[in-house]
């Protein structure tokens, strides 16, 4: 029964996804059937919770990335909002001190 599902499950994402290593695990998934061997005896004893600390570190980690990001993002355009500022603070100066020379 639970070979039968993940075999659905992998025929499901190769289907989807169109990966080479959908593919893959779908055919050796399907010899492993025919054969009489589990997935799980194929690829080793893999549960959730071995996983599961990685999956949240990873995950904490795409966090942190996307919040220096979107700071990193609002930075730079007030950055840009400043220089553009400066930039017609100068051209105003300069053009008051070419208008006020005394000839």
């Amino acid at each position: 029964m639970r070979s039968s599902l993940i075999t659905c499950w992998l025929v499901l994402l190769a289907l989807h996804v169109r990966s080479p290593l959908a593919s893959t695990l779908f055919r050796t998934e399907s010899c492993a059937v025919s054969r009489g061997i589990g997935l799980s005896e194929l690829i080793g004893s893999i549960d959730g919770l071995r996983l599961l600390p990685a999956l949240i570190g990873v995950a904490a980690v795409l966090i942190v990335m996307l919040r220096a990001l979107v700071l990193l993002q609002r930075e730079m355009s007030r950055r840009v909002e400043i220089e553009q500022c400066f930039a017609t603070q100068l051209s105003f100066q300069q053009t008051m001190m070419e208008a006020s020379r005394i000839r």
